[in-house]
């Protein structure tokens, strides 16, 4: 797949859309964004100010991107909660052609996290039908991007927990996607030989993937969250 430049447009703004235990939208997106600029990948916004959505796409147009991924998780219904749990990626139907990649990030995206993936999901503009109802995705047309999505990750409340495992889980998992990180860790020369197939296989398997500098650490103790992220991972969960 040739993405070319692909930059992420973390969502919202500073204290936007609450969730449980202190969880805001805005907050988690930006510091998801700020771990893929680490990364090496450009983003609209680099703090919490309120960006119209056509600036956004200005934004990464004009730092020639070809890819953009609006960075989200779902609100949650009070009158059926599960509804919105696992991940959904939302394409332009102007776009039928970026139906099959949606799909690939979206699946990648509920393995990395351990969760389902909820499916796709496609919406008009109900003033305008040509176009699409979602912002991001009518400008991103409009500017001509190759191929612009929203992922919903999961739902706030999903993400409000382990934030942080979760967030360094997702960007490494976009890395992969967008950069081909399949191989092994960089300090892959440190894990001993009776232990190399198999940390090449958990790698490989999406159980176990390392640092945001792509490190496995072999002799790093391993924390309470970080074992229930690959537990999840092993039971599907």
């Amino acid at each position: 797949m040739n993405w070319g430049k692909v930059g992420f447009d973390p969502g919202h703004y500073a204290g936007a859309n609450a969730g449980p235990n202190g969880y805001y939208e805005g907050n988690a997106m930006l510091k998801l964004g700020l771990l893929l600029k680490q990364k090496g990948f450009y983003i609209t916004r680099e703090d919490g100010r309120d960006i119209t959505l056509m600036e956004r796409v200005r934004r990464a147009k004009a730092a020639g991107c070809d890819t953009l991924v609006s960075l989200h998780t779902d609100w949650i219904p009070p009158d059926n909660p599960k509804s919105t749990e696992g991940t959904m990626v939302i394409y332009s139907f102007n776009k039928p052609e970026d139906r099959e990649p949606a799909e690939y990030i979206g699946k990648e995206i509920a393995k990395a996290l351990g969760i389902k993936f909820r499916g796709l999901y496609t919406r008009r503009s109900t003033t305008d039908p040509s176009q699409d109802y979602y912002g991001i995705l009518r400008h991103g047309v409009n500017y001509g991007l190759k191929h612009v999505f929203i992922v919903e990750h999961c739902n706030h409340a999903q993400l409000a927990y382990n934030t942080d495992a979760k967030i360094q889980e997702i960007a490494n998992c976009y890395e992969r996607i967008f950069k081909g990180g399949s191989k092994v860790f960089n300090d892959f020369d440190k894990v001993s030989s009776w232990a190399k197939d198999a940390v090449r296989k958990v790698k490989e398997a999406g159980i176990m993937m390392g640092d945001e500098k792509g490190n496995f650490n072999p002799q790093k103790p391993v924390t309470r969250e970080e074992l229930a992220v690959v537990i999840s991972r092993i039971l599907k969960l």
